[in-house]
């Protein structure tokens, strides 16, 4: 039992662990991106239009200087396709990441709910659900049993893994937590 224990602990910790890898790349990019947004945004608003003296200039000057402005406006559609093509990237992946973080945290819900596993040896009485005073105890492997929302899996010849120790736990705390909050 031991051995399936540590397998299972080892098992849960190299989730963790890829799960913390992904969540460490994905806020790199997010910054990567973040500082890729901002440089786009520092070059879009450094592009300020100037009204030119013509007075002065020759016709060719002009004609430059207006083939410059038309390729300045062509980059500057290109600069904020780029930007918005940016914004998007990061949006994404900050979902991505708070993805992750939720994927983390539900991990570790369900990590604490295991440690907390009680085995029940079939065919004993239940001791952790309540039945009314009229009503026979319900019986470790039955299907009554099997129904409680407490119930994790059976081993067919030996016991049941049960919840019911850590559940009611979670619910005290919920019910102080509440309490606390009025």
């Amino acid at each position: 039992m031991k051995a399936e224990e540590n397998n299972r602990m080892e098992a849960l910790a190299c989730i963790i662990a890829d799960l913390k890898a992904e969540n460490m790349m994905m806020t790199e990019r997010v910054h990567q991106l973040m500082d890729d947004y901002n440089n786009v945004a520092r070059q879009l608003r450094g592009k300020e239009k100037h009204e030119p003296n013509t007075e002065g200039y020759t016709f060719s000057e002009l004609t430059e200087a207006l083939e410059k402005c038309e390729a300045l406006e062509k980059e500057k559609k290109e600069l904020k396709q780029q930007c918005a093509h940016l914004q998007m990237e990061r949006n994404e992946a900050k979902s991505r990441a708070d993805d992750c973080e939720h994927q983390r945290k539900e991990l570790f819900k369900q990590i604490a709910r295991f440690d907390k596993l009680e085995f029940k040896e079939i065919g004993t009485s239940c001791t952790s659900k309540p039945f009314a005073p009229g009503d026979n105890p319900v019986k470790v492997g039955s299907t009554k049993c099997c129904t409680c929302r407490h119930f994790l899996k059976m081993d067919k010849n030996f016991c049941v893994l049960c919840a019911c120790h850590y559940d009611g736990m979670k619910a005290m705390e919920d019910i102080e937590r509440k309490n606390a909050d009025d």
